[in-house]
């Protein structure tokens, strides 16, 4: 299985599905679990070839220095100790990494061998690795399959967008376009792409690697592009306001 292939530690769930189900952690509330963790694995879009076969993006895959240490900040999360632990470890570890660290975790994570992975599962079963992109920072992000049958998947850590064969992951090109944080992607009937970028959308063209155009949809910065999808025609816009559209069709009285 390509995701156990390419842990640094051996592969077991953390939790139950009836675990999961009921709440176990908060996992908004950082004191309660260690990140490193609880999201060491990120699956962010999929995409289906003709041939039945399916790909998934794991958009990014830590791998964790440490992880032994993180284990046991895990564990004694539980037992409100983080603060405790965490000024043992800073104490403990002199050596600076190139890494991340929340206010709640003890050791830092490293994300100079994290991977973005696009694993297969064939039509009967089988699963192999298919792209693997090395020394990622941020989660890749949206797999399309294009009209022509080739395949485009955007890496968010170098801002660049991979042109490749999604049947032999031969790779046609790797661009850089990305100012900020590539994420969402979809062919126009033309063959050009519309290209999330943050809160910037690219329009691009595949065939002459060229940028046409980029046009700011917010200028908030914490406003950012998801994904972008063609409409049908008898698709109505969203309302301006979902408050007032409540109070005039869907009024609701609290006792």
């Amino acid at each position: 299985m390509p995701v156990k292939s390419n842990a640094s530690h051996k592969v077991k769930p953390l939790l139950s599905h009836q675990q999961i189900v009921k709440g176990r952690w908060d996992f908004r509330d950082p004191r309660t679990h260690d990140m490193a963790i609880t999201d060491s694995l990120h699956i962010n879009s999929i995409a289906f070839l003709e041939n039945g076969d399916l790909l998934i993006s794991c958009g990014l895959f830590r791998v964790i220095k440490n992880r032994k240490m993180h284990e046991i900040n895990n564990h004694f999360k539980k037992y409100a100790m983080t603060r405790v632990l965490a000024k043992i470890y800073q104490k403990a570890s002199k050596k600076k990494e190139d890494s991340s660290r929340g206010s709640f975790e003890a050791l830092p994570i490293s994300f100079n061998e994290s991977i973005s992975l696009i694993c297969r599962i064939k039509n009967d079963g089988q699963q192999v690795s298919s792209l693997k992109l090395s020394g990622c920072r941020f989660p890749s992000h949206s797999i399309r399959i294009l009209q022509d049958k080739s395949a485009v998947y955007l890496n968010t850590s170098s801002g660049e967008i991979l042109h490749f064969d999604p049947e032999t992951d031969k790779l046609y090109s790797s661009t850089h376009i990305g100012r900020i944080f590539l994420r969402g992607a979809r062919q126009l009937p033309d063959n050009s792409l519309l290209i999330g970028d943050n809160n910037e959308m690219i329009h691009y063209d595949l065939n002459e690697r060229q940028v046409i155009s980029r046009t700011l949809i917010c200028k908030d910065k914490s406003e950012a592009i998801f994904d972008i999808n063609i409409l049908p025609d008898d698709f109505d816009l969203p309302p301006e306001s979902f408050i007032k559209l409540h109070k005039d069709k869907l009024p609701v009285n609290q006792i």
